[in-house]
Protein backbone atom coordinates (compact mmCIF):
# COMPACT_ATOMS: atom_id res chain seq x y z
CA UNK A 1 0.00 0.00 0.00
CA UNK A 2 3.04 2.71 0.95
CA UNK A 3 4.22 2.13 -2.48
CA UNK A 4 1.32 2.60 -4.15
CA UNK A 5 1.48 5.99 -3.50
CA UNK A 6 4.86 7.11 -2.69
CA UNK A 7 6.43 8.59 -5.94
CA UNK A 8 10.82 7.95 -6.59
CA UNK A 9 11.59 11.50 -7.22
CA UNK A 10 15.00 12.56 -8.46
CA UNK A 11 17.23 13.88 -6.02
CA UNK A 12 17.99 17.56 -6.95
CA UNK A 13 21.38 18.21 -4.28
CA UNK A 14 23.28 16.77 -2.87
CA UNK A 15 22.67 15.50 0.93
CA UNK A 16 26.64 15.92 1.52
CA UNK A 17 27.42 19.26 0.96
CA UNK A 18 30.93 19.74 -0.69
CA UNK A 19 33.01 21.22 2.13
CA UNK A 20 36.55 22.20 1.32
CA UNK A 21 39.28 23.01 4.21
CA UNK A 22 42.62 24.10 3.61
CA UNK A 23 45.46 25.26 5.84
CA UNK A 24 47.81 28.27 5.67
CA UNK A 25 50.26 27.30 3.39
CA UNK A 26 48.39 25.46 1.31
CA UNK A 27 48.24 26.20 -2.85
CA UNK A 28 45.60 26.46 -4.88
CA UNK A 29 45.64 26.17 -8.60
CA UNK A 30 42.96 27.20 -10.87
CA UNK A 31 42.08 24.93 -13.92
CA UNK A 32 42.00 26.79 -17.38
CA UNK A 33 39.44 27.25 -19.57
CA UNK A 34 39.02 25.07 -22.84
CA UNK A 35 39.43 28.02 -24.84
CA UNK A 36 42.91 29.52 -22.96
CA UNK A 37 44.13 25.46 -22.86
CA UNK A 38 43.79 25.37 -26.62
CA UNK A 39 45.52 28.82 -27.14
CA UNK A 40 48.05 28.34 -24.18
CA UNK A 41 48.50 24.62 -23.98
CA UNK A 42 48.55 25.11 -20.06
CA UNK A 43 45.98 22.94 -17.88
CA UNK A 44 46.40 25.90 -15.10
CA UNK A 45 45.61 29.61 -15.52
CA UNK A 46 45.94 30.95 -11.80
CA UNK A 47 47.93 30.36 -8.53
CA UNK A 48 47.49 31.56 -4.94
CA UNK A 49 48.64 30.47 -1.63
CA UNK A 50 46.79 30.48 1.13
CA UNK A 51 47.05 32.51 4.64
CA UNK A 52 45.33 33.64 7.24
CA UNK A 53 45.21 36.79 9.12
CA UNK A 54 43.67 36.86 12.21
CA UNK A 55 39.80 35.10 11.45
CA UNK A 56 39.81 35.82 8.19
CA UNK A 57 41.42 33.64 5.59
CA UNK A 58 42.75 34.92 2.07
CA UNK A 59 44.23 33.90 -1.36
CA UNK A 60 47.74 35.87 -1.71
CA UNK A 61 48.23 35.96 -5.52
CA UNK A 62 49.76 38.55 -8.01
CA UNK A 63 51.11 40.62 -5.30
CA UNK A 64 47.53 41.13 -3.56
CA UNK A 65 45.85 39.96 -0.40
CA UNK A 66 42.04 38.46 -1.65
CA UNK A 67 39.68 37.24 0.24
CA UNK A 68 39.69 32.92 -0.04
CA UNK A 69 35.99 32.75 -0.37
CA UNK A 70 35.87 35.34 -3.16
CA UNK A 71 38.66 34.22 -5.13
CA UNK A 72 37.22 30.31 -4.75
CA UNK A 73 33.92 32.10 -5.90
CA UNK A 74 34.97 33.49 -8.83
CA UNK A 75 36.47 30.30 -10.80
CA UNK A 76 34.81 27.43 -11.95
CA UNK A 77 37.27 24.78 -11.19
CA UNK A 78 40.34 24.17 -8.40
CA UNK A 79 42.75 21.80 -6.85
CA UNK A 80 44.83 22.61 -4.59
CA UNK A 81 48.00 21.07 -3.40
CA UNK A 82 47.94 20.13 0.67
CA UNK A 83 50.79 21.55 2.61
CA UNK A 84 52.67 18.65 4.40
CA UNK A 85 53.15 20.25 7.48
CA UNK A 86 52.06 23.29 9.69
CA UNK A 87 53.34 26.40 9.16
CA UNK A 88 52.49 29.21 11.60
CA UNK A 89 50.10 31.62 9.99
CA UNK A 90 52.21 34.31 10.88
CA UNK A 91 55.18 33.21 9.82
CA UNK A 92 53.31 33.03 6.36
CA UNK A 93 51.65 36.45 6.52
CA UNK A 94 54.64 38.00 6.95
CA UNK A 95 56.07 36.60 4.10
CA UNK A 96 53.71 37.09 1.75
CA UNK A 97 54.08 40.84 3.06
CA UNK A 98 57.45 40.61 2.25
CA UNK A 99 56.67 39.57 -1.42
CA UNK A 100 54.32 42.19 -1.35
CA UNK A 101 57.00 44.66 -0.79
CA UNK A 102 59.49 43.68 -3.03
CA UNK A 103 56.69 43.67 -6.15
CA UNK A 104 55.65 47.07 -5.63
CA UNK A 105 59.35 47.95 -6.29
CA UNK A 106 60.37 45.65 -8.66
CA UNK A 107 59.43 45.14 -12.52
CA UNK A 108 57.89 42.11 -13.12
CA UNK A 109 56.57 40.73 -16.25
CA UNK A 110 52.70 40.96 -15.93
CA UNK A 111 52.25 37.12 -17.50
CA UNK A 112 55.04 35.46 -15.08
CA UNK A 113 53.88 37.35 -11.96
CA UNK A 114 50.89 35.50 -10.18
CA UNK A 115 53.54 32.55 -10.37
CA UNK A 116 56.37 34.19 -9.49
CA UNK A 117 54.28 35.50 -6.37
CA UNK A 118 53.79 32.40 -4.84
CA UNK A 119 57.53 31.06 -6.04
CA UNK A 120 59.14 33.82 -3.62
CA UNK A 121 56.69 33.14 -0.85
CA UNK A 122 57.97 29.56 -0.84
CA UNK A 123 61.36 30.27 -1.09
CA UNK A 124 61.24 33.12 2.43
CA UNK A 125 59.72 30.16 3.62
CA UNK A 126 62.80 27.82 2.84
CA UNK A 127 60.13 25.33 0.98
CA UNK A 128 61.49 26.25 -2.74
CA UNK A 129 64.56 27.14 -4.15
CA UNK A 130 64.04 28.09 -7.59
CA UNK A 131 61.54 30.33 -9.68
CA UNK A 132 58.62 28.89 -11.05
CA UNK A 133 56.78 31.43 -13.54
CA UNK A 134 53.76 29.88 -14.76
CA UNK A 135 50.64 28.50 -12.70
CA UNK A 136 51.06 24.98 -14.54
CA UNK A 137 54.54 24.38 -13.04
CA UNK A 138 53.63 24.48 -9.38
CA UNK A 139 51.02 20.91 -10.46
CA UNK A 140 54.56 19.25 -12.35
CA UNK A 141 57.67 20.37 -10.03
CA UNK A 142 57.92 18.16 -6.66
CA UNK A 143 57.44 19.81 -3.88
CA UNK A 144 58.69 17.58 -0.49
CA UNK A 145 56.69 20.57 1.61
CA UNK A 146 53.32 19.77 -0.25
CA UNK A 147 51.10 16.68 -1.30
CA UNK A 148 49.45 15.75 -4.23
CA UNK A 149 46.75 17.50 -6.40
CA UNK A 150 43.34 17.35 -4.79
CA UNK A 151 40.21 18.28 -6.98
CA UNK A 152 37.42 21.13 -5.75
CA UNK A 153 34.73 21.56 -7.89
CA UNK A 154 32.35 24.49 -7.50
CA UNK A 155 28.50 23.97 -8.64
Amino acid sequence: MGSLFSRSLPLQTSLLEEEISLMCGDIVLVQSSDLEICMNGHIFAHVAIVCFDGFESYAFHDGNFERLSEYIARHEQIQIRCISRAISSTVIVKACKVVQDVLMVSNVNINEREALTVSMVLQELRLLTTNLLSPHLFANVYLPSHGDLIVFRRS
